[in-house]
């Protein structure tokens, strides 16, 4: 194997192994998010905020 033929595994391994940590990072973030919205989703049905009234402590 000659070194251009080198060169572009290595390019094609370099973009496999970003385009996987992109893609996992992407994922485990949207998890969170999703995670967190139906957090504020049970805060907001619980204090009456979907419908529109204010939240009270007490």
């Amino acid at each position: 194997m000659n070194m251009k033929d080198k060169r572009i595994w290595i390019v094609i391994g370099c973009i496999l192994v970003i385009g996987s940590g992109v893609t996992y990072y992407t994922n485990s973030y949207v998890r969170s998010q999703a995670g967190s919205d139906q957090i504020m989703a049970q805060a907001g049905a619980t204090c009456g905020l979907l419908q529109g009234a204010e939240c009270r402590e007490g």
